[in-house]
Order: C-alpha cells, then sequence, then structure tokens
C-alpha cells in the first residue's frame, strides 16, 4: 500500500525509502514529493515486472579489471552504449576416459556445483538487497561453452575501482574522504543486515568506489541469510574475521 495515498495495491513502479525500510509509494507520490522526509532520504526502485536477463551478444567485453576465487571481472559495455562491470564464471566438466579420470571428474563436478551455487547465491544477493551503498546489479546471463556454463553478471562500472586500489593510489586521501568512505560501508552492511542478510567477505577488494568516493559493497557469492542460533559456516576471508569466527556461533556484529 502506498504510504501517502494509500493506493493498494501498487501497479507498476513501487518506490521504497532506503532509510525508513517500511515506507512505500507509488509513482504519482514519488513524483510529487511532498512528503518532507523525502527531500533528504533516498528512494529505491522497485518492479517485479522487469527481468534482469540479459542477451549476451549485447555484452562486448573490453579488458580484464581482475580476477578472485570464482571468477573474473572485466570492464564491458551493454548494448554498444553502457559502461558495465562483468563477472564472468566458468564452471567446465571434464569427461572421463578411464577410472582414474572418472575420479577426477567427481571431484571437478563437485568444482562445477559450487561455482554454480555461489553465482546463484550472488545473484539471489543482489536482487534482494538493494541500497544506496550496494552495487546495482544490471543484468545477468548463462551461456553454454563446451562441457559446461559460463556465468555472467553485469553491475555497474566502479570508476574507482576497489577500496583497497583507493587506498593504495590515493595515500593523500582527506580525513573527511576517509569518513565518508567509512560510513557508507556500515550503512551499506547496516543494509545487508536490515533485509536479514549478513555479507561473510567484507574486506577492501569487495567495496567499490565511484568517482564521487561513493563506496559500494560487491561480491554477494558467500552472502546468506542469517539465521539465530544455528551454526553458521566456517566461511569467510580468514585474514579479516575475529576470534568468534572459529566457534561457529556468531552474530551479524561478526
Amino acid at each position: 500500500m502506498c504510504d501517502i495515498c494509500k493506493r493498494e495495491p501498487i501497479k507498476g513502479l513501487r518506490f521504497k525509502c532506503e532509510v525508513c525500510f517500511d515506507f512505500d509509494l507509488c509513482l504519482d507520490c514519488a513524483d510529487k514529493t511532498y512528503d518532507k522526509h523525502l527531500k533528504t532520504h533516498p528512494l529505491l526502485t522497485h518492479c517485479r515486472t522487469v527481468s534482469s536477463q540479459v542477451e549476451p551478444r549485447q555484452i562486448r567485453v573490453v579488458r580484464e579489471l581482475g580476477a578472485g576465487a570464482f571468477g573474473k571481472v572485466f570492464e564491458a559495455v551493454y548494448q554498444e552504449k553502457h559502461k558495465v562491470a562483468c563477472k564472468v564464471i566458468e564452471a567446465k566438466r571434464e569427461r572421463p576416459g578411464n577410472v582414474l579420470e572418472l575420479m577426477r571428474m567427481a571431484l571437478n563436478e563437485d568444482q562445477f556445483s559450487k561455482l554454480k551455487k555461489s553465482y546463484m547465491r550472488e545473484l539471489d544477493g543482489y536482487k534482494q538487497i538493494k541500497g544506496v551503498n550496494i552495487l546495482r546489479m544490471i543484468g545477468h546471463c548463462t551461456v553454454d561453452i563446451p562441457n559446461g556454463k559460463r556465468f555472467m553478471l553485469l553491475t555497474e562500472f566502479m570508476e574507482r575501482g576497489s577500496l583497497a586500489d583507493v587506498i593504495e593510489k590515493s595515500p593523500e586521501l582527506s580525513l573527511h574522504k576517509r569518513l565518508d568512505l567509512a560510513t557508507g560501508v556500515a550503512c551499506g552492511m547496516a543494509r545487508i543486515h536490515q533485509v536479514g542478510f549478513i555479507h561473510r567477505d567484507i574486506r577492501p577488494d569487495n567495496i567499490l568506489v565511484s568517482h564521487q568516493y561513493v563506496p559500494k559493497i560487491g561480491d554477494m557469492g558467500i552472502a546468506r541469510v542469517y539465521e539465530e542460533n544455528i551454526n553458521q559456516t566456517l566461511t569467510g576471508c580468514l585474514p579479516y574475521m575475529p576470534p568468534e569466527f572459529y566457534t561457529g556461533m556468531y552474530s551479524k556484529k561478526l
């Protein structure tokens, strides 16, 4: 229901306040913005009728930006006009020729499943978690390749790269900008927790920074729904984890 005109249900585009999580608006009321707090609180757009599936032929890869545990990230152009970041995960199966290769294939199949699961989890994370300090997903697609699949995930392009890049290339960064970056990351984490998720991989490499030094949390590959009082799997980047991580029982504060 629209919280201003009380129209129910909202049809078409639905606008949601980034700060007041349960405040919803229809298109007409979002345009009028006569409610006082809308001038200072950003709005998020939701539309269930819009598909994020894209055509592979609409993606043109320009150059490699980096590589991680699950795939590579490229600068790309979408529809010949939008500069985007394209994460590519290639999952391949091997064809057995003998018993040893059959055993190796079983291990390879496990790796295939892990890569596919990581991609699906990241896709689900971007679809469910939206915010000013969350990297925006533009689209995704799956391409058949020999003996496997190529998963492609398009996100907005962040001109300054990762926070790790900013720290390395801009040691003279002002205290004001450093505080802005820190509070932006904290706001992004609060948003993730607000919708019931934990990220589990918050580190400088996974914080992307725009030209205006706005930080956005990316890489949802190991994000998951947080369940209280249940043992958590020991998944995360170990150098950034505190001692309580190894107990398996921890809260979102970790």
